[in-house]
């Protein structure tokens, strides 16, 4: 009976010893470091070329899994061009890879739809309303350009930390992208608002602005017309720590235990999403460069659907509660799917007024 113990116990502390454990709360699964295109490899011919042993049989791997997908005719599968493989080939998982191939067809049937939509005309046609509403297009260009400029000036800057690019899967980079996407469309309404408008800063681009992973992404949203020089907010590859005050800023986290007030400074917020939020990124990193920590006053009014909010979320409530200093007026920025109702009776809402 002893020895059957003892045996038990060895093969117990056997598999401890070999368990791989992770530095974080997440799930231990290594996540890619290479990311396509790059300035190696910008096409299937580079791959070719320069690509490992490794990345080739992934290769293999994820067009084996499309032909697989192609014969089950579950959806219209879309042929892919080159700079798509490349792009298909950073996510991880099936789902990922799933979910990107049915964001491909829904592009390219929408594209279809558009060239059906077009007829050629033989003759041109003058229509005296395209001149007035490019004249207006211009027009309003122009002031959002001269409000963006002077609210970099005048206005108090809301911070975006983009330094968790290497911490970050592919499908997440993905999303904080679009969200960064959505927020600069803000700061366009915002300059036509009543309200003032946005001063955002991108602030701790790692390793440079241009080799940025998510600002890479951001790239590829961005249409013709748009650039990133063009864009209504400043990019710096600096720490918020070079450009301000160490007590002037407060980082947001909803991690934190006190709540944020306007007069406490300025706002960084960090560039992560809710998938990320029980690994407590940013409320380390607070901690870690002695840094206030403060959380959103939200759900002092009202429950929230999700753990953390986006971050083009975050910078319109921000905003509008450093405009109002009224929490009934800044819960209007939210949207009213991410709140499910009214807050727990009992919250001293005058702790931060």
């Amino acid at each position: 009976m002893w020895s059957f113990r003892a045996m038990a116990r060895s093969l117990r502390i056997h598999r401890r010893t070999n368990r791989k454990f992770s530095s974080t709360s997440r799930l231990s699964v290594e996540r890619r470091g290479i990311y396509y295109p790059n300035e190696k490899i910008k096409s299937m011919d580079d791959f070719c070329k320069y690509a490992s042993p490794e990345e080739k049989a992934h290769l293999v791997m994820i067009q084996a899994e499309y032909v697989k997908l192609c014969k089950s005719n579950i959806a219209n599968m879309p042929e892919l061009t080159d700079q798509e493989w490349l792009i298909h080939m950073n996510y991880d998982s099936r789902k990922g890879r799933e979910k990107h191939l049915r964001l491909l067809q829904v592009k390219k049937d929408i594209q279809e739809t558009k060239k059906q939509k077009r007829q050629p005309q033989t003759e041109p046609q003058y229509d005296p309303t395209n001149f007035f509403q490019e004249l207006f297009w211009m027009s309003e260009k122009k002031i959002i350009q001269n409000r963006v400029a002077r609210a970099t000036m005048l206005e108090d800057p809301i911070l975006v930390d983009l330094g968790y690019a290497d911490t970050l899967y592919y499908n997440e980079i993905i999303d904080v992208a679009r969200h960064l996407f959505l927020s600069i469309g803000d700061i366009n309404r915002s300059a036509l608002n009543h309200m003032p408008t946005f001063n955002v800063i991108f602030c701790n681009v790692k390793p440079s602005v241009e080799e940025n992973e998510i600002l890479k992404t951001l790239r590829r949203l961005l249409t013709e017309d748009c650039s990133m020089s063009k864009l209504p907010v400043t990019l710096t590859d600096k720490s918020y720590l070079d450009l301000f005050p160490k007590r002037d800023l407060v980082y947001l986290s909803p991690d934190a235990e006190q709540y944020y007030h306007p007069a406490e400074g300025i706002p960084v917020i960090a560039g992560l999403i809710h998938k990320t939020t029980k690994d407590k990124l940013a409320l380390h990193r607070a901690y870690k460069e002695k840094i206030k920590v403060r959380r959103l006053p939200i759900d002092l009014i009202d429950k929230l659907t999700v753990p953390r909010l986006p971050i083009n979320h975050i910078i319109q409530y921000v905003a509008a509660l450093r405009f109002t200093r009224d929490l009934e007026i800044a819960r209007k920025a939210l949207p009213k799917r991410i709140i499910s109702g009214p807050a727990a009776k009992g919250k001293n809402i005058s702790k931060i007024l």
